[in-house]
């Protein structure tokens, strides 16, 4: 019976030390977790400066990569309305050269009388349209004389050979597209005003029309080089949008790989360091 009794205090005194040592242990696990004065190991202090790097860098991707979507879907959007009216312009030019073509039969008579009326409408009312047409494009463009891009040097350099006729003799003069087409659409306006009986194909109005509106011409093949420098343009800014995503992409990609690889073991190390000292 005292055998028996003594086994049962002893497992009780066991049991209330196991139990206190636990309790000692939570306490002491709460000191540490809530004390104030503990400080961060470097590799933890690291591991948090990585990770709000990181965050930083996506949130920057992100909106960087937005308002970079955004403005490139802009500029695609306004190119390829410059890429048909750009198409548009060049038809006006052959759409002005035919009406003249058409008047100038008429005066040599080749042509009825009744296509005079008709044709001096089409070329009045083609100048203008080609002219705002021309004015939008420009505007639309953003072109200026610092712009040293190719649509920009075609519109502000003196680069284009085009041919004039005054008082009975021709000289070619150097001009941009924009008092180029311009000139074309002056004497269109001019020459739909000129009396039928004066018409013939050597007056200065018909000159410029007739060779300046030629396929092989400098001033049509810089309206015909338009629609592909503003496709171009438009290619360019989505190559840029393209290559600035990819930056971005690649800086948060290595950052999370410098993470991985040379702060988290560290930081591990430290967490199992800590977690040893406290059991």
């Amino acid at each position: 019976a005292l055998s028996v009794g003594s086994d049962k205090r002893s497992q009780a005194s066991g049991n209330s030390s196991t139990a206190s040592q636990y309790v000692s242990t939570l306490d002491h696990i709460r000191e540490t977790v809530l004390s104030s004065d503990r400080k961060l190991e470097p590799s933890m202090w690291w591991l948090r400066i990585a990770l709000l790097a990181l965050c930083m860098v996506t949130l920057v991707m992100c909106a960087v990569g937005f308002g970079m979507m955004n403005k490139a879907v802009d500029q695609v959007r306004s190119a390829n309305v410059l890429i048909a009216d750009s198409s548009e312009l060049r038809n006006g030019l052959l759409t002005m050269k035919r009406s003249v073509q058409s008047v100038v039969l008429v005066a040599e008579g080749k042509l009825q009388p009744r296509w005079e009326t008709i044709d001096r409408a089409n070329l009045k009312i083609f100048a203008h349209q080609t002219s705002a047409l021309h004015e939008k494009i420009y505007k639309a463009s953003g072109v200026s004389g610092a712009d040293k891009s190719a649509i920009g040097r075609m519109y502000s350099e003196m680069t284009i050979p085009i041919e004039y006729m005054v008082a009975g003799s021709s000289y070619i003069g150097l001009d941009s597209l924009w008092t180029g087409l311009n000139a074309f659409v002056s004497n269109a306006l001019l020459f739909a005003e000129h009396p039928l009986s004066e018409i013939t194909m050597d007056i200065d109005h018909v000159f410029m029309i007739r060779y300046s509106s030629n396929v092989d011409s400098p001033l049509y093949q810089a309206l015909d080089s338009l629609p592909d420098l503003f496709r171009q343009r438009a290619n360019d800014t989505t190559s840029s949008v393209l290559g600035l995503q990819l930056a971005l992409m690649s800086i948060a990609l290595s950052l999370l790989c410098c993470i991985v690889l040379f702060v988290f073991p560290p930081a591990i190390t430290g967490v199992i360091r800590a977690r040893d000292s406290v059991f």
